[in-house]
Protein backbone atom coordinates (compact mmCIF):
# COMPACT_ATOMS: atom_id res chain seq x y z
CA UNK A 1 0.00 0.00 0.00
CA UNK A 2 1.22 3.52 -0.75
CA UNK A 3 0.22 7.01 0.30
CA UNK A 4 0.47 10.05 -1.93
CA UNK A 5 2.68 11.50 -3.35
CA UNK A 6 3.67 7.98 -4.40
CA UNK A 7 1.38 6.88 -7.21
CA UNK A 8 0.77 3.13 -7.53
CA UNK A 9 2.00 3.24 -11.11
CA UNK A 10 5.32 4.70 -9.97
CA UNK A 11 5.77 2.01 -7.32
CA UNK A 12 4.78 -0.64 -9.84
CA UNK A 13 7.41 0.69 -12.21
CA UNK A 14 10.05 0.45 -9.50
CA UNK A 15 9.00 -2.88 -8.02
CA UNK A 16 5.98 -4.60 -9.50
CA UNK A 17 7.29 -5.31 -12.99
CA UNK A 18 10.24 -7.28 -11.63
CA UNK A 19 8.00 -10.04 -10.30
CA UNK A 20 6.15 -11.00 -13.47
CA UNK A 21 6.21 -14.72 -13.89
CA UNK A 22 7.65 -15.30 -10.41
CA UNK A 23 5.99 -17.30 -7.67
CA UNK A 24 5.43 -14.23 -5.49
CA UNK A 25 2.20 -12.30 -5.08
CA UNK A 26 2.38 -8.52 -4.72
CA UNK A 27 -0.71 -6.34 -4.65
CA UNK A 28 -0.29 -2.58 -5.00
CA UNK A 29 -3.02 -0.19 -3.93
CA UNK A 30 -3.23 3.44 -2.82
CA UNK A 31 -4.63 4.90 0.39
CA UNK A 32 -5.48 8.57 0.77
CA UNK A 33 -6.72 8.08 4.32
CA UNK A 34 -4.48 9.07 7.19
CA UNK A 35 -5.51 5.95 9.03
CA UNK A 36 -7.53 3.17 7.47
CA UNK A 37 -8.00 1.51 10.84
CA UNK A 38 -10.69 4.05 11.71
CA UNK A 39 -9.15 6.17 14.45
CA UNK A 40 -5.95 8.11 15.20
CA UNK A 41 -3.23 5.73 16.36
CA UNK A 42 -0.02 6.56 18.25
CA UNK A 43 1.74 5.86 14.96
CA UNK A 44 -0.25 5.63 11.74
CA UNK A 45 -0.53 2.05 10.49
CA UNK A 46 -0.42 3.41 6.92
CA UNK A 47 3.07 4.64 5.95
CA UNK A 48 4.21 6.10 2.67
CA UNK A 49 4.70 2.47 1.78
CA UNK A 50 3.21 -0.31 3.88
CA UNK A 51 4.11 -3.90 3.14
CA UNK A 52 1.70 -6.61 4.30
CA UNK A 53 2.90 -10.19 4.45
CA UNK A 54 1.26 -13.45 5.47
CA UNK A 55 2.03 -16.98 6.66
CA UNK A 56 1.82 -18.25 3.10
CA UNK A 57 4.50 -15.75 2.03
CA UNK A 58 6.78 -16.94 4.82
CA UNK A 59 6.17 -20.62 3.99
CA UNK A 60 6.30 -20.44 0.19
CA UNK A 61 8.84 -17.68 -0.41
CA UNK A 62 10.95 -16.62 2.54
CA UNK A 63 11.75 -20.00 4.06
CA UNK A 64 12.19 -21.57 0.62
CA UNK A 65 14.31 -18.62 -0.55
CA UNK A 66 12.39 -18.32 -3.81
CA UNK A 67 13.73 -16.55 -6.88
CA UNK A 68 10.99 -13.93 -6.58
CA UNK A 69 12.13 -13.10 -3.07
CA UNK A 70 15.70 -12.54 -4.25
CA UNK A 71 14.43 -10.13 -6.90
CA UNK A 72 12.27 -8.36 -4.33
CA UNK A 73 15.22 -7.70 -2.01
CA UNK A 74 17.32 -6.58 -4.96
CA UNK A 75 14.86 -4.10 -6.42
CA UNK A 76 13.37 -2.80 -3.22
CA UNK A 77 16.53 -0.76 -2.62
CA UNK A 78 15.23 1.74 -5.20
CA UNK A 79 12.12 2.28 -3.10
CA UNK A 80 14.14 2.79 0.10
CA UNK A 81 16.32 5.41 -1.62
CA UNK A 82 13.23 7.24 -2.83
CA UNK A 83 11.80 7.33 0.69
CA UNK A 84 15.05 8.63 2.13
CA UNK A 85 15.07 11.61 -0.22
CA UNK A 86 11.46 12.56 0.51
CA UNK A 87 11.46 12.26 4.27
CA UNK A 88 14.63 13.84 5.68
CA UNK A 89 12.98 17.09 6.77
CA UNK A 90 9.90 15.41 8.26
CA UNK A 91 12.00 13.01 10.32
CA UNK A 92 13.84 15.89 11.99
CA UNK A 93 10.55 17.47 13.14
CA UNK A 94 8.79 14.35 14.44
CA UNK A 95 9.26 13.10 18.01
CA UNK A 96 7.78 9.68 17.36
CA UNK A 97 9.25 6.87 15.24
CA UNK A 98 8.41 7.87 11.68
CA UNK A 99 7.14 4.93 9.66
CA UNK A 100 7.89 6.13 6.15
CA UNK A 101 8.07 2.41 5.48
CA UNK A 102 6.24 -0.20 7.59
CA UNK A 103 5.76 -3.94 7.47
CA UNK A 104 2.57 -5.41 8.92
CA UNK A 105 1.66 -8.97 9.86
CA UNK A 106 -1.46 -10.33 11.56
CA UNK A 107 -0.88 -13.20 13.98
CA UNK A 108 -3.20 -16.10 14.69
CA UNK A 109 -4.15 -14.30 17.92
CA UNK A 110 -5.30 -11.33 15.81
CA UNK A 111 -2.44 -9.10 16.93
CA UNK A 112 -1.21 -6.77 14.19
CA UNK A 113 2.58 -6.51 14.28
CA UNK A 114 3.80 -3.21 12.83
CA UNK A 115 7.53 -3.18 12.13
CA UNK A 116 8.66 0.47 11.99
CA UNK A 117 11.63 1.29 9.76
CA UNK A 118 13.87 4.20 10.73
CA UNK A 119 14.42 6.30 7.64
CA UNK A 120 17.74 7.62 8.97
CA UNK A 121 19.31 4.20 8.45
CA UNK A 122 20.99 3.20 5.22
CA UNK A 123 19.63 0.96 2.49
CA UNK A 124 21.67 -2.04 3.58
CA UNK A 125 20.37 -1.68 7.13
CA UNK A 126 16.78 -1.49 5.82
CA UNK A 127 17.21 -4.75 3.95
CA UNK A 128 18.75 -6.44 6.99
CA UNK A 129 15.87 -5.17 9.10
CA UNK A 130 13.30 -6.40 6.58
CA UNK A 131 14.78 -9.87 6.56
CA UNK A 132 14.98 -9.79 10.36
CA UNK A 133 11.26 -8.89 10.51
CA UNK A 134 10.42 -12.04 8.57
CA UNK A 135 12.72 -14.10 10.82
CA UNK A 136 11.22 -12.53 13.99
CA UNK A 137 7.73 -13.44 12.84
CA UNK A 138 8.72 -17.04 12.12
CA UNK A 139 10.24 -17.28 15.59
CA UNK A 140 7.08 -15.79 17.10
CA UNK A 141 4.86 -18.32 15.30
CA UNK A 142 7.03 -21.22 16.46
CA UNK A 143 7.45 -20.06 20.08
CA UNK A 144 5.64 -21.41 23.12
CA UNK A 145 2.89 -19.42 24.80
CA UNK A 146 5.14 -18.75 27.81
CA UNK A 147 8.17 -17.65 25.78
CA UNK A 148 9.75 -14.23 26.11
CA UNK A 149 9.01 -13.29 22.51
CA UNK A 150 5.28 -13.92 23.00
CA UNK A 151 5.09 -12.31 26.43
CA UNK A 152 6.80 -9.20 25.03
CA UNK A 153 3.83 -8.86 22.67
CA UNK A 154 1.12 -9.70 25.18
CA UNK A 155 2.31 -7.44 28.00
CA UNK A 156 2.50 -4.28 25.87
CA UNK A 157 -0.57 -2.09 25.67
CA UNK A 158 -2.62 -1.76 22.50
CA UNK A 159 -5.94 -0.21 21.65
CA UNK A 160 -8.79 -2.52 20.73
CA UNK A 161 -7.41 -2.85 17.19
CA UNK A 162 -4.52 -4.82 18.75
CA UNK A 163 -1.61 -3.10 16.96
CA UNK A 164 1.80 -3.93 18.43
CA UNK A 165 4.81 -1.77 17.49
CA UNK A 166 8.36 -2.98 16.90
CA UNK A 167 11.55 -0.98 16.26
CA UNK A 168 14.87 -2.21 14.93
CA UNK A 169 17.90 -1.44 17.09
CA UNK A 170 21.19 -3.20 17.72
CA UNK A 171 20.44 -5.64 14.90
CA UNK A 172 17.22 -6.95 16.40
CA UNK A 173 13.53 -6.10 16.58
CA UNK A 174 12.19 -4.97 19.94
CA UNK A 175 8.58 -4.50 20.98
CA UNK A 176 7.85 -0.98 22.24
CA UNK A 177 4.94 0.08 24.38
CA UNK A 178 3.04 3.10 23.03
CA UNK A 179 1.97 4.11 26.54
CA UNK A 180 5.60 4.57 27.52
CA UNK A 181 6.25 6.46 24.30
CA UNK A 182 3.22 8.63 24.98
CA UNK A 183 4.38 9.37 28.54
CA UNK A 184 7.84 10.27 27.26
CA UNK A 185 6.27 12.89 24.99
CA UNK A 186 4.30 14.31 27.92
CA UNK A 187 7.48 14.43 30.02
CA UNK A 188 9.45 16.34 27.40
CA UNK A 189 7.06 19.25 27.78
CA UNK A 190 6.34 18.79 31.48
CA UNK A 191 9.96 18.76 32.61
CA UNK A 192 10.81 22.02 30.85
CA UNK A 193 9.16 23.99 33.65
CA UNK A 194 9.19 21.38 36.44
CA UNK A 195 11.71 20.81 39.19
CA UNK A 196 13.29 17.38 38.76
CA UNK A 197 12.69 16.58 42.45
CA UNK A 198 8.91 16.48 42.12
CA UNK A 199 6.67 13.48 41.86
CA UNK A 200 5.64 12.63 38.31
CA UNK A 201 2.31 14.03 37.12
CA UNK A 202 -0.97 12.12 37.24
CA UNK A 203 -2.05 11.43 33.65
CA UNK A 204 -5.37 10.04 32.45
CA UNK A 205 -5.52 8.81 28.85
CA UNK A 206 -8.45 7.77 26.69
CA UNK A 207 -7.90 4.05 26.13
CA UNK A 208 -8.66 4.25 22.41
CA UNK A 209 -7.56 7.75 21.42
CA UNK A 210 -4.09 9.02 22.25
CA UNK A 211 -5.12 12.61 21.46
CA UNK A 212 -7.41 12.75 24.49
CA UNK A 213 -5.72 13.00 27.87
CA UNK A 214 -5.41 15.05 31.05
CA UNK A 215 -2.11 15.94 32.76
CA UNK A 216 -2.54 16.90 36.40
CA UNK A 217 0.06 17.96 38.92
CA UNK A 218 0.21 16.06 42.19
CA UNK A 219 -0.30 18.67 44.91
CA UNK A 220 -0.60 18.65 48.67
CA UNK A 221 -1.30 21.27 51.34
CA UNK A 222 1.32 21.77 54.05
CA UNK A 223 -0.06 23.18 57.29
CA UNK A 224 2.33 24.82 59.78
CA UNK A 225 2.36 27.80 62.14
CA UNK A 226 -1.24 28.63 61.28
CA UNK A 227 -0.46 28.78 57.55
CA UNK A 228 -1.42 26.61 54.61
CA UNK A 229 0.87 26.18 51.62
CA UNK A 230 -0.18 24.23 48.53
CA UNK A 231 2.72 22.94 46.46
CA UNK A 232 3.81 20.10 44.24
CA UNK A 233 4.55 16.83 46.03
CA UNK A 234 8.27 16.03 46.03
CA UNK A 235 9.62 12.58 45.29
CA UNK A 236 11.45 11.51 48.46
CA UNK A 237 14.05 9.53 46.51
CA UNK A 238 14.90 12.50 44.30
CA UNK A 239 15.08 14.88 47.26
CA UNK A 240 17.39 12.68 49.33
CA UNK A 241 19.54 11.79 46.32
CA UNK A 242 19.95 15.49 45.52
CA UNK A 243 21.14 16.21 49.08
CA UNK A 244 23.60 13.35 48.75
CA UNK A 245 24.97 14.67 45.46
CA UNK A 246 25.45 18.21 46.79
CA UNK A 247 27.38 16.97 49.81
CA UNK A 248 29.34 14.52 47.72
CA UNK A 249 30.50 17.22 45.31
CA UNK A 250 31.85 19.38 48.12
CA UNK A 251 33.44 16.39 49.84
CA UNK A 252 35.12 15.34 46.60
CA UNK A 253 36.56 18.84 46.13
CA UNK A 254 38.25 18.63 49.55
CA UNK A 255 39.45 15.10 48.83
CA UNK A 256 41.11 16.08 45.57
CA UNK A 257 42.66 19.28 46.96
CA UNK A 258 43.78 18.01 50.36
CA UNK A 259 43.68 14.24 50.82
CA UNK A 260 45.30 13.14 47.56
CA UNK A 261 48.20 15.70 47.69
CA UNK A 262 48.99 14.75 51.27
CA UNK A 263 51.22 11.94 50.02
CA UNK A 264 53.57 14.57 48.57
CA UNK A 265 53.39 17.11 51.39
CA UNK A 266 55.35 17.20 54.60
CA UNK A 267 52.19 17.72 56.59
CA UNK A 268 50.67 14.50 55.22
CA UNK A 269 51.11 12.69 58.51
CA UNK A 270 50.80 15.69 60.80
CA UNK A 271 48.27 18.20 59.41
CA UNK A 272 48.11 21.58 61.08
CA UNK A 273 45.25 22.58 63.36
CA UNK A 274 43.84 24.67 60.55
CA UNK A 275 44.06 21.77 58.13
CA UNK A 276 42.41 19.46 60.66
CA UNK A 277 39.43 21.82 60.72
CA UNK A 278 39.06 21.16 56.99
CA UNK A 279 39.11 17.44 57.75
CA UNK A 280 36.21 17.92 60.15
CA UNK A 281 34.32 19.85 57.47
CA UNK A 282 34.96 16.91 55.14
CA UNK A 283 33.64 14.42 57.71
CA UNK A 284 30.42 16.39 57.98
CA UNK A 285 30.00 16.38 54.22
CA UNK A 286 30.84 12.72 53.62
CA UNK A 287 28.70 11.51 56.53
CA UNK A 288 25.75 13.56 55.26
CA UNK A 289 26.24 12.17 51.75
CA UNK A 290 26.41 8.62 53.09
CA UNK A 291 23.30 8.97 55.24
CA UNK A 292 21.24 10.44 52.44
CA UNK A 293 22.53 7.90 49.93
CA UNK A 294 21.20 5.18 52.19
CA UNK A 295 17.99 7.12 52.93
CA UNK A 296 17.26 7.49 49.22
CA UNK A 297 17.49 3.70 48.90
CA UNK A 298 15.21 3.22 51.90
CA UNK A 299 12.66 5.59 50.36
CA UNK A 300 12.98 3.85 47.01
CA UNK A 301 12.37 0.39 48.44
CA UNK A 302 9.24 1.61 50.23
CA UNK A 303 7.68 3.31 47.19
CA UNK A 304 8.17 0.08 45.24
CA UNK A 305 5.85 -1.81 47.60
CA UNK A 306 2.27 -1.35 46.31
CA UNK A 307 -0.60 -0.59 48.65
CA UNK A 308 -2.26 -3.82 49.73
CA UNK A 309 0.87 -5.91 49.08
CA UNK A 310 1.27 -8.97 51.33
CA UNK A 311 4.39 -11.10 51.81
CA UNK A 312 3.59 -14.75 52.47
CA UNK A 313 6.22 -17.00 54.05
CA UNK A 314 6.69 -19.91 56.43
CA UNK A 315 8.06 -19.58 59.94
CA UNK A 316 8.60 -22.65 62.08
CA UNK A 317 6.31 -24.60 59.80
CA UNK A 318 3.46 -22.08 60.00
CA UNK A 319 2.13 -19.83 57.25
CA UNK A 320 2.80 -16.17 58.01
CA UNK A 321 1.92 -12.96 56.19
CA UNK A 322 3.26 -9.42 56.52
CA UNK A 323 1.52 -6.32 55.17
CA UNK A 324 3.15 -3.37 53.41
CA UNK A 325 3.05 -1.44 56.69
CA UNK A 326 4.85 -4.21 58.60
CA UNK A 327 7.45 -4.57 55.86
CA UNK A 328 8.18 -0.83 55.84
CA UNK A 329 8.51 -0.74 59.63
CA UNK A 330 10.20 -4.02 60.52
CA UNK A 331 12.24 -5.22 57.56
CA UNK A 332 15.84 -4.18 57.00
CA UNK A 333 16.72 -2.55 53.71
CA UNK A 334 18.73 -5.63 52.72
CA UNK A 335 15.73 -7.87 53.32
CA UNK A 336 13.50 -5.57 51.26
CA UNK A 337 16.00 -5.73 48.39
CA UNK A 338 16.47 -9.50 48.62
CA UNK A 339 13.03 -10.83 49.60
CA UNK A 340 10.41 -8.24 48.66
CA UNK A 341 11.41 -6.25 45.56
CA UNK A 342 12.26 -9.33 43.42
CA UNK A 343 8.72 -10.59 44.03
CA UNK A 344 7.23 -7.27 42.94
CA UNK A 345 9.37 -6.33 39.93
CA UNK A 346 10.52 -9.84 38.91
CA UNK A 347 14.22 -8.99 38.85
CA UNK A 348 17.18 -11.40 39.12
CA UNK A 349 19.09 -11.84 42.38
CA UNK A 350 20.35 -8.41 43.47
CA UNK A 351 23.21 -9.91 45.48
CA UNK A 352 24.76 -11.08 42.19
CA UNK A 353 24.95 -7.55 40.78
CA UNK A 354 28.14 -5.46 40.62
CA UNK A 355 26.79 -2.81 43.00
CA UNK A 356 25.87 -5.23 45.77
CA UNK A 357 29.23 -5.32 47.58
CA UNK A 358 29.32 -1.52 47.74
CA UNK A 359 25.75 -1.50 49.00
CA UNK A 360 26.64 -3.89 51.83
CA UNK A 361 29.51 -1.61 52.86
CA UNK A 362 27.14 1.38 52.68
CA UNK A 363 24.69 -0.50 54.88
CA UNK A 364 27.40 -1.33 57.42
CA UNK A 365 28.80 2.20 57.57
CA UNK A 366 25.35 3.73 57.91
CA UNK A 367 24.57 1.44 60.84
CA UNK A 368 27.90 2.26 62.47
CA UNK A 369 27.17 5.98 62.16
CA UNK A 370 23.59 5.78 63.40
CA UNK A 371 24.50 3.42 66.25
CA UNK A 372 27.80 5.06 67.11
CA UNK A 373 30.19 3.11 69.30
CA UNK A 374 33.31 4.90 70.58
CA UNK A 375 35.27 1.65 70.44
CA UNK A 376 34.98 1.55 66.63
CA UNK A 377 35.02 5.28 65.84
CA UNK A 378 38.67 5.45 64.82
CA UNK A 379 38.24 2.64 62.33
CA UNK A 380 35.01 4.16 61.02
CA UNK A 381 36.53 7.58 60.36
CA UNK A 382 39.47 5.91 58.64
CA UNK A 383 37.03 4.27 56.21
CA UNK A 384 35.54 7.66 55.45
CA UNK A 385 38.95 8.79 54.18
CA UNK A 386 39.50 5.92 51.74
CA UNK A 387 39.22 6.41 48.00
CA UNK A 388 36.52 3.73 47.87
CA UNK A 389 34.09 5.76 49.97
CA UNK A 390 32.86 7.67 46.90
CA UNK A 391 32.02 4.47 45.02
CA UNK A 392 30.32 3.08 48.12
CA UNK A 393 28.10 6.14 48.45
CA UNK A 394 27.36 6.36 44.72
CA UNK A 395 26.10 2.76 44.59
CA UNK A 396 22.58 4.05 45.32
CA UNK A 397 22.34 5.15 41.68
CA UNK A 398 23.24 1.73 40.35
CA UNK A 399 20.75 0.05 42.66
CA UNK A 400 17.86 2.34 41.68
CA UNK A 401 18.67 1.98 37.97
CA UNK A 402 18.88 -1.81 38.33
CA UNK A 403 15.39 -2.07 39.79
CA UNK A 404 14.13 0.60 37.37
CA UNK A 405 14.97 -1.66 34.43
CA UNK A 406 12.61 -4.36 35.72
CA UNK A 407 9.97 -1.89 36.84
CA UNK A 408 9.82 -0.56 33.27
CA UNK A 409 9.69 -4.11 31.95
CA UNK A 410 7.44 -5.92 34.41
CA UNK A 411 5.73 -3.43 36.74
CA UNK A 412 5.00 -0.33 34.69
CA UNK A 413 2.41 0.96 37.16
CA UNK A 414 5.30 1.79 39.53
CA UNK A 415 6.92 4.14 37.03
CA UNK A 416 4.77 7.02 38.27
CA UNK A 417 6.53 6.64 41.65
CA UNK A 418 9.97 6.17 40.14
CA UNK A 419 12.17 9.30 40.47
CA UNK A 420 13.22 11.52 37.61
CA UNK A 421 16.83 11.49 36.34
CA UNK A 422 17.51 7.78 36.87
CA UNK A 423 16.96 6.68 33.29
CA UNK A 424 13.24 5.88 33.41
CA UNK A 425 11.44 9.21 33.31
CA UNK A 426 8.37 7.75 31.63
CA UNK A 427 5.28 6.69 33.55
CA UNK A 428 2.26 4.47 33.04
CA UNK A 429 -0.84 6.63 32.46
CA UNK A 430 -4.23 5.72 33.88
CA UNK A 431 -6.66 4.63 31.19
CA UNK A 432 -10.29 5.64 30.94
CA UNK A 433 -13.20 4.70 28.69
CA UNK A 434 -14.91 7.04 26.28
CA UNK A 435 -17.70 7.73 28.78
CA UNK A 436 -15.19 8.26 31.58
CA UNK A 437 -13.23 10.72 29.47
CA UNK A 438 -16.37 12.70 28.59
CA UNK A 439 -17.37 12.88 32.25
CA UNK A 440 -13.91 14.06 33.29
CA UNK A 441 -13.88 16.62 30.50
CA UNK A 442 -17.20 18.06 31.69
CA UNK A 443 -15.92 18.25 35.27
CA UNK A 444 -12.50 19.57 34.31
CA UNK A 445 -13.74 22.34 32.02
CA UNK A 446 -17.13 22.81 33.67
CA UNK A 447 -18.90 22.33 30.36
CA UNK A 448 -21.19 19.86 28.62
CA UNK A 449 -19.07 20.01 25.49
CA UNK A 450 -16.91 16.88 25.34
CA UNK A 451 -14.57 18.16 22.64
CA UNK A 452 -10.98 18.52 23.76
CA UNK A 453 -9.55 21.95 23.05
Amino acid sequence: MTRWPFAPAHIEELVGKFFKGEDLTIELRASEKENEFGRPEWISPVSLITLYFSDSFLDNNFEKKSKGLELFFEKFTDVIKLLADRQKDRQARDRRPLPTFSVLFQTKEKFILQFLFDNSQGVAQHLRALQAAFEWTIEYNASEASSEIRSSIERTFSQDNQIKYLVYAENRWTVIDPLLGFSEEINIDYKVKADKRIKKPFVILHENDYRKYFVMDTNWVLRFDGLETMMLVPNDVSLYANICEKQLRDANKFYEETIIPRFKAYYGHFPSIEKQSEYFDYFELIISALIFSYTSLEAFANICIPDGFEYHYKKKGKNEVDSKENIERRYSLTKKFVKILPLIVQCPEPWKQNWWSNFKQLDQLRNEIIHTKPSTSEERYSKLLTREIFDIIACYKQAIIFYGLYIAKNKKSLLVEYPYNFGYDEFWPHLTSDEGYKEMYRDFYNTEDNRKT
